[in-house]
């Protein structure tokens, strides 16, 4: 399951599961931002309870002007920590890095931090 709160910028993602996710970016004008070729767009996802603990980091070198920069995660890299019973919160940020200069595009804000929740998967059986 992937479902991502437009208003609250909350994604919702069952642990385990592959996602795509389609990041845009708003100019200051308040269009849309082209990504340029170069530039690299980093998702970070940190325990709620420590940032400097990053559990996942994903990054993409943008290949041709566009205005949705597309990251995508594997299974293996959702599949972040332990397996639980309940959903787990984490906090996210996306970043544009343009030239050297980075841009945080979501993250902490007036409104408090994203949140990643991250609800649990069935647990592995060896007998197939």
């Amino acid at each position: 399951m992937l479902l991502i709160d437009k208003e609250t910028m909350t994604i919702h993602l069952t642990r385990g599961d592959h996602a795509i996710l389609d990041i845009t970016s708003e100019g200051d004008d308040g269009g849309v931002r082209k990504f340029e070729i170069g530039d690299v767009v980093c998702l970070k996802v940190m325990k709620a309870t420590d940032y400097k603990d990053v559990v996942l980091q994903k990054q993409i070198e943008i290949a041709e002007e566009t205005e949705v920069a597309t990251v995508e995660l594997t299974s293996e890299q959702t599949k972040i920590g332990p397996v639980h019973y309940k959903a787990q919160k984490y906090h996210y940020e996306v970043e544009l890095n343009r030239g050297g200069k980075v841009h945080t595009l979501v993250g902490y804000d007036k409104n408090g931090p994203k949140l990643l929740m991250l609800y649990p998967e069935g647990g592995e059986n060896d007998n197939g």
